[in-house]
């Protein structure tokens, strides 16, 4: 039985984990998070490549 719940445990902690890393990764003040296309989003990322020094 105790076996049962150390294995419950790390799988919710492995969730946890998982589901932060997610969060990290696709950070939610992105306002261009799930837009098709806009003129706000051409002009961020043309912003965000001249920043880090990339070409478009």
């Amino acid at each position: 039985m105790q076996i049962i719940f150390v294995y419950i445990i790390i799988a919710l902690s492995v969730s946890y984990i998982v589901w932060r890393v997610y969060k990290a990764i696709h950070a939610d003040n992105n306002p261009c998070r799930g837009c098709d296309g806009c003129a706000l989003r051409d002009i961020k990322n043309k912003k965000d490549c001249e920043k880090f020094g990339r070409k478009k």
